[in-house]
């Protein structure tokens, strides 16, 4: 986490809480109570829960307050960190609505859902969609100035 929260003479602590909502993010209550070891073993123990997929519904809301609060006051932070914590928002109602203990196990019950959990659950993933089509979309023109990319030779290395 060192090279994530690196020390400066801007940032002693290495968390950037400069900002008016970082100071509700978890890192910077952590670095104010002078503990921000707890808080590293938290999004460690969160991210576990998270990867192992139990309990999608109660996982959902933490995962996006980790991802949130890196994307706030980390000091190493670019435009991935952002799109984590956009995408973790978009996912709260979807994972909010599932019923599953775990989610590698397939999920037949949605079939017997109300038709507004469907709709909302068509609409997080069109969001999802809509979110990576513009970031891709940027990417793609971003290379336009590049010469390499604009004459083709970019594709040769």
């Amino acid at each position: 986490m060192e090279q994530l929260f690196f020390r400066s003479e801007a940032f002693p602590s290495g968390v950037n809480c400069t900002s008016s909502l970082s100071s509700y993010s978890l890192f910077c209550i952590a670095s104010g109570a002078g503990i921000l070891g707890v808080s590293y073993w938290m999004s460690i123990i969160v991210l576990v829960f998270v990867m192992s997929g139990i309990l999608p519904a109660v996982t959902a809301i933490p995962h996006w307050y980790l991802t949130w609060s890196f994307m706030l006051t980390s000091t190493a932070v670019d435009g991935g960190d952002h799109l984590a914590a956009n995408l973790t928002l978009l996912l709260i109602p979807l994972t909010v609505m599932d019923r599953r203990m775990w989610n590698w196990k397939r999920d037949d019950s949605y079939k017997n859902r109300s038709a507004w959990v469907c709709y909302i659950a068509y609409g997080v993933l069109l969001l999802w969609t809509l979110q990576m089509m513009g970031v891709y979309f940027q990417a793609s023109v971003a290379k336009f100035s590049v010469l390499e990319w604009s004459d083709g030779t970019a594709l040769w290395y």
